[in-house]
């Protein structure tokens, strides 16, 4: 998502969340901090904004193409995080006891620089239905803002054992987040039988691709975004593919929005700015009739932005 310089106005609605430890996670951090970052579900729907061809795809194949974290249009966003943790574990090392401190003895923060190899991939969504920078950024010359429950949502991350996580602007909260990451890794590394190999940094590397994604600066705080992060997922993996990119392949996971637990659906689709409201509205209501999706709300976009 782009920088717009959009002012952030979170609306009570907007603050209603709830904390759900997914079911399939039996080792939840002891840190609420933690849990709190990666366990909220939101109480309202989350936007995901897109071209009239990704809007035809995600109806056909009832899928969200989640990118790899290495292969953002940003890539300095997953940079920015880890500067996060490497000035908090600096900072830690001043303070920390001989013991605590093997934990990341070894740990060389360049080896950060070369992740591309670890496939976790993140799909975006913005709790701002009708957003301005996101149809500059994501819409195209006619593109759609697909809401989705967030219930719905939470639920097909469960299942797909993924996360759905609110992204982190305030750099004080961040490296709040950082900080107690890496004292519950020490725990984790002081507390393994000391006879058995323990690798520097303990789980770090792992714990990095669940909350990097998380961390963005301040100045997107305008787009209010929730990210579905995935775990660690195989090349081979049958929903892991590879598509054309503007100057090399990008690897990308096909999440799943239905199974067979959860029906396929959305909540609202809004259309974007178009100089043909009436019969685009009207095309949309009939690719979702077809579809079988006949209690969707269908509206216009309020933004008053011209592509065309």
């Amino acid at each position: 998502m782009n920088n717009t310089g959009e002012e952030t106005e979170v609306s009570e609605a907007e603050s209603q969340t709830r904390l759900i430890i997914p079911t399939w996670w039996k080792s939840p951090s002891e840190r609420a901090i933690l849990n709190e970052a990666l366990c909220q579900v939101p109480l309202f729907p989350l936007y995901h904004y897109t071209t009239q061809a990704g809007f035809l795809g995600i109806i056909d194949k009832k899928e969200i193409w989640a990118t790899h974290t290495q292969y953002l249009n940003d890539r300095r966003e997953f940079r920015h995080a880890v500067d996060v943790f490497r000035e908090e574990l600096e900072s830690l090392r001043s303070q920390w006891d001989a013991e605590r401190l093997k934990c990341f003895s070894g740990l060389s923060m360049g080896l950060l620089d070369d992740l591309s190899r670890t496939n976790v991939c993140v799909a975006s969504f913005s709790a701002d239905p009708d957003s301005l920078s996101q149809w500059r950024a994501y819409g195209g010359t006619a593109g759609f803002s697909i809401g989705i429950p967030g219930d719905d949502l939470r639920a097909l991350v469960d299942t797909d054992r993924s996360f759905l996580a609110k992204c982190v602007y305030d750099a004080a909260h961040q490296r709040e987040i950082a900080r107690a990451l890496l004292e519950e890794l020490a725990d984790q590394f002081l507390a393994w039988d000391k006879t058995a190999v323990r690798p520097p940094g303990g789980n770090f590397h792992a714990y990095l691709f669940r909350f990097a994604p998380l961390f963005k600066h301040q100045s997107f705080s305008g787009e209010r975004e929730w990210r579905i992060i995935t775990h660690p997922i195989m090349c081979t993996h049958p929903r892991f593919d590879f598509r054309p990119g503007v100057s090399k392949l990008t690897p990308y996971y096909r999440f799943p929005l239905a199974d067979e637990q959860h029906r396929f659906g959305f909540s609202e689709v809004v259309v974007g700015p178009t100089p043909h409201d009436e019969e685009a509205v009207a095309a949309v209501k009939g690719l979702l009739i077809r579809h079988g999706l006949r209690d969707v709300s269908v509206r216009i976009s309020d933004v008053p932005f011209r592509n065309w």
